[in-house]
């Protein structure tokens, strides 16, 4: 028995080794290929997933690092694949399946699957009955994607989960802000603004371009200048002691503020799934 399971987890490693290999031909990317609307179209689609996401995580009663995680891990997995062959809607509840796995907050297939549904009747204002007849899908059948989705997660982030969930910007924040402030009242009102910029920052894509620290100090500037907190900048500015550049900075400041004019819509109609890929890739 010992040996069947490493011999497969040996074949999906190869799988996802070779994967890697075709990936990096040069060529279009997932989105170009479908015939995508550029860029806004895509990180339309990621927040619609990822407040799917956290929506989910807060009726699953999961903590926000699980719900982090589980946005990173859907931002991951659509750098590479895209949104026409796999359904935002699906993989979702994958991302946060396995997250809950990995911080030792599981919950069954079943709970997420029905709070998912929940969320989705809601989003569409329509009256939810568990296990509706309105689902095309039954639950053993949706189960089974659940299960298969997971699996495709797995091969695409190449079965490497903790070294980089590991690095979360929540472990930065509050150390970074304990050192920046002396003062308790004004380290908590300064966290938890900032807190709330980075857990709205996971919408978008950051958390896989920039690293972790520097999207924690743009949340930190940001919220600094809400609550109107002076912070030093001499002899050098405060965020060179995190080692984080002026531009990137910038940059990551101005996304984060122009993430929330982004016009996320309440539902999303599912994208018609390409089969034969989905079957090619789960086998």
């Amino acid at each position: 028995a010992r040996l069947c399971f490493f011999l497969t987890v040996a074949k999906f490693l190869l799988l996802a080794i070779f994967k890697r290999m075709e990936e990096a031909k040069p060529g279009l990317q997932p989105s170009q290929e479908d015939g995508e609307k550029g860029k806004a179209d895509k990180r339309l689609r990621s927040a619609f997933g990822c407040s799917l996401i956290a929506e989910g995580g807060i009726l699953l009663e999961l903590p926000q690092i699980c719900q982090a995680n589980a946005q990173t891990m859907f931002h991951r997995f659509y750098m590479n694949q895209s949104f026409e062959v796999f359904p935002v809607e699906d993989l979702a509840p994958a991302a946060l399946f396995l997250a809950a796995k990995m911080e030792e907050k599981p919950r069954k297939a079943r709970h997420v699957l029905s709070v998912m549904e929940c969320v989705e009747f809601r989003r569409r204002k329509e009256k939810y009955v568990e296990e509706s007849v309105k689902l095309p899908r039954s639950m053993k059948l949706r189960t089974s994607v659940l299960f298969r989705n997971e699996m495709l997660l797995l091969k695409e982030l190449g079965f490497r989960l903790y070294s980089s969930m590991s690095r979360s910007p929540h472990r930065y924040l509050v150390f970074f802000v304990q050192t920046l402030q002396t003062s308790l009242e004004a380290q908590k009102l300064l966290a938890q603004k900032a807190w709330a910029y980075l857990n709205d920052s996971f919408r978008i894509d950051l958390c896989v371009r920039y690293p972790s620290e520097v999207i924690a100090v743009a949340c930190i500037f940001l919220a600094a200048r809400d609550n109107q907190m002076p912070l030093p900048l001499s002899p050098s500015p405060w965020w060179n002691l995190f080692e984080v550049s002026d531009t990137d900075l910038e940059t990551v400041a101005l996304e984060i503020v122009a993430m929330y004019k982004l016009k996320i819509p309440t539902w999303m109609p599912q994208a018609p799934m390409k089969s034969t890929q989905w079957v090619e890739i789960v086998k």
